[in-house]
């Protein structure tokens, strides 16, 4: 980074530090949002998972015989 761009970069954190403020990035955001409908979803595969294993079934969906 040259000199002026440092020296704005510094500033311009000063500024949000004073004023309590944030930049907010729309890729940011994004990734926040796919990240938690990512948890989200793989909360429910483990779910399912559970729920078939509780109904004797395996991880590729044959049912398990007992006897």
């Amino acid at each position: 980074m040259d000199a002026k761009k440092n020296a704005a970069y510094h500033m311009l954190q000063k500024v949000l530090n004073t004023t309590d403020q944030e930049i907010r990035d729309f890729n940011y955001l994004k990734a926040k949002m796919l990240e938690r409908a990512n948890n989200a979803l793989s909360e429910e595969v483990q779910r399912l998972e559970e729920k078939c294993r509780l109904h004797g079934y395996d991880s590729k969906g044959n049912k398990r015989n007992w006897g």
